[in-house]
């Protein structure tokens, strides 16, 4: 049975791809990480200092959220058992975790656990196990005897623990995710030495409930603290009249539009800056935002295609190939003719024209493909679609995932 590579192949693109692997943030990767010189030429460049706009950094003052900070720092000295943390993207959400750990007082012991690593229950009790200097096999253990040992060494010890799950989403979609959080939660109320913070994007009520303590929402930031921070960040990042004033207005216009996603106005300094170093120009300018917007939503689609199910993958693989690797547009028809000699290839049960539809809908709302619809007047009408991303970089995507490589197996 063909598995990813052949399914590249099938698409008329020959690949060599090689999984990158990522780590999870240590306790001094927190910290502001030193600054990088100009990639351009060294004090010649935008830039003053770079890592200010990393999504590691955290200023040791955040804008319109210290209040925030300053209330979950009261709960936990006052020991209510802990806080969750809930609001959409890019309103401060990680920023406020972070700022809350680095801000713990002496006599503490700290403790950050990334929830988009460690995504499942027994990641998740081994992180805390290791904190805790409890020896948790990494496999073949069940949760019950993991939480067993955990309060074993709680009931041991004296020390106070601060556990903070950045992004606890992933983690509570997974089987199992919510009671091993609410387990933790509960151990900390039974000796009152463990003490949770957890930021997610969904309010998860059942999971509010087992932290005992307040549900804090983070609201969306509008249009003047959205200036705000991003003016702060650019004193910060840039050289001094590195970036002009409409610069700025353009990327508070377009992280407004997107619901006042303050991560998105700050990733969209940092590219700026770096497409203004490749062009060997002194000033960030409105056009330079524009092509950081452009290849943002390039990066984005691609990390949403990544997250599909598979059949919608064998869809995407079907347009790329009906459109003739993104050279030209392609009916519903074309598609659904390609994908049904993908899944015969692949040995899948093809799913119906109507759900094809469906799927490049969603595509399409997820600015992977653009789709137009052409009347022909008493011929009816028809619906053309087209690749929004970078053909190569989507085969590449679609060629390294590990749902195409079951097929292997399932075969």
């Amino acid at each position: 049975m063909p598995g990813a590579y052949s399914c590249a192949r099938w698409a008329g693109i020959s690949l060599s791809c090689a999984r990158a692997t990522s780590g999870e943030p240590t306790l001094d990767s927190l910290k502001p990480p030193a600054p990088a010189p100009s990639f351009w030429c060294r004090g010649l460049g935008v830039f003053k200092d770079r890592s200010k706009l990393l999504p590691s950094y955290v200023p040791a003052v955040l804008l319109h959220r210290e209040a925030e900070v300053s209330f979950l720092l009261s709960v936990l000295a006052d020991g209510s058992g802990g806080a969750f943390i809930h609001g959409i993207e890019g309103v401060g959400k990680t920023a406020v975790a972070r700022s809350v750990i680095l801000r713990l007082g002496a006599g503490v012991r700290r403790v950050y656990v990334d929830g988009s690593v460690r995504d499942t229950p027994h990641l998740l009790a081994l992180a805390v196990g290791d904190a805790l200097g409890v020896n948790v096999p990494y496999s073949k253990f069940s949760i019950r005897a993991t939480m067993s040992r955990l309060r074993d060494a709680l009931r041991d010890s004296r020390a106070r623990y601060v556990v903070v799950v950045d992004g606890v989403d992933s983690l509570a979609r997974k089987r199992g995710g919510v009671e091993v959080l609410c387990g933790l939660a509960e151990l900390g109320a039974e000796f009152g030495q463990l003490y949770f913070v957890a930021a997610s994007r969904a309010s998860y009520p059942r999971l509010a409930r087992c932290f005992a303590g307040p549900a804090v929402q983070l609201k969306p930031y509008d249009a003047t603290q959205l200036r705000d921070i991003v003016e702060a960040r650019a004193r910060e990042a840039f050289a001094d009249g590195a970036i002009g004033a409409g610069a700025l207005d353009r990327c508070v216009e377009l992280a407004s539009r997107e619901r006042g996603n303050a991560r998105l106005a700050v990733d969209l300094l940092r590219v700026a800056g770096d497409i203004a170093e490749r062009d060997r120009v002194r000033v960030v300018g409105e056009s330079h935002i524009e092509r950081a917007w452009e290849e943002i939503r390039r990066w984005s689609a691609l990390s949403t295609v990544s997250l599909l199910p598979l059949q919608s993958k064998a869809v995407l693989l079907a347009l790329l190939k009906a459109t003739g690797w993104g050279s030209r547009s392609a009916t519903t028809g074309e598609v659904y003719k390609e994908y049904r000699s993908l899944a015969r290839e692949l040995g899948i049960e093809a799913v119906t024209l109507r759900r094809v539809s469906g799927v490049v809908a969603e595509l399409e709302r997820e600015r992977v493909v653009d789709g137009r619809i052409i009347n022909r007047g008493r011929y009816g009408r028809s619906r053309h679609v087209r690749l929004a991303v970078d053909p190569g970089e989507l085969a590449r995507v679609l060629a390294e995932d590990l749902d195409l490589g079951v097929l292997d197996a399932m075969g």
